[in-house]
């Protein structure tokens, strides 16, 4: 039984059917391949941390390198031998950031790829619970999140009569917490980011017959929510890892757009 589970397992993360076991065990095999698809999530978004990581101190070199050369071919008291050198320097700052942000492009897909297949087990679980309204209703447990214009990731929700506490992760490399409230089917956030503190508030309708979260996010900006250098800003459309800096980049205004949550696991709890 052991070995059959084992091997149904294996080719449930490669995505493919399984045979017909029992509903029970079939439901603990989908449960065990959410559990190493989640640890496999993990590790994938803390790669992907870290080369972000090092694609900002790419960045920050090359506006060095360009600085220096930019400062020494208008001073022109420098030889030129030095001036190429220079510029030298800074071509091959750029050719680095490019590739190491090729490299976060890669990360990011695996990481997107691992919240696709958390969300085909999470549905696929939630079939095999036949999970009623009241069941479908609950706010405890992990969510698939959708931040407009193009970030997603993982949300946990935590119900405590109407106070609700929780985490999130996105694909962008951000993660943190969030808090708030819930009544009468509307969902009142802050969420509160490891490194920028309470950046954004999101409120939202829960729907109890699909189990969906939709609703509006608000910031101050400008803000980051997408993530790669050489791609534009996922709310304030301007260009990421720009040399150039715009004028306006120390004015903050208001920004909004829209999200949305599907649950895709209940409550360990539960």
């Amino acid at each position: 039984m052991r070995a059959a589970r084992a091997t149904t397992l294996a080719v449930v993360l490669l995505g493919a059917s399984f045979p017909a076991f029992g509903a029970s065990e079939g439901l603990e095999t989908l449960e065990e391949a959410f559990a190493v698809e989640t640890r496999l999530f993990e590790a994938a978004f803390l790669r992907y941390r870290t080369i972000r990581g090092e694609q900002r101190q790419s960045l920050e070199a090359l506006k060095r390198a360009s600085r220096e050369a930019e400062a020494a071919l208008q001073s022109q008291t420098l030889g030129v031998a030095v001036l190429w050198d220079l510029d030298a320097a800074a071509e091959g700052a750029l050719h680095e950031l490019v590739a190491v942000s090729s490299r976060a492009g890669e990360h990011r897909r695996t990481v997107l790829r691992h919240l696709e297949r958390l969300t085909e087990l999470g549905t696929a679980i939630e079939r095999l619970r036949d999970r009623s309204l009241v069941r479908t209703e609950k706010l405890d447990g992990r969510w698939r999140l959708e931040l407009s214009p193009s970030e997603v990731g993982l949300l946990d929700l935590r119900l405590d009569g109407t106070l609700v506490t929780g985490a999130y992760r996105l694909s962008g490399g951000e993660q943190g917490s969030v808090r708030g409230t819930y009544a009468n089917h509307r969902l009142e956030l802050e969420r509160v980011d490891t490194v920028g503190g309470v950046d954004m508030r999101l409120s939202g309708v829960h729907d109890p017959e699909t189990g969906e979260i939709s609703g509006r996010w608000e910031t101050r900006g400008p803000s980051d929510v997408s993530g790669s250098a050489g791609g534009r800003d996922a709310v304030t459309g301007a260009i990421r890892g720009s040399v150039e800096t715009p004028e306006d980049e120390g004015e903050l205004r208001d920004l909004t757009g829209e999200w949305a949550a599907r649950k895709i696991s209940p409550s360990q709890e539960e």
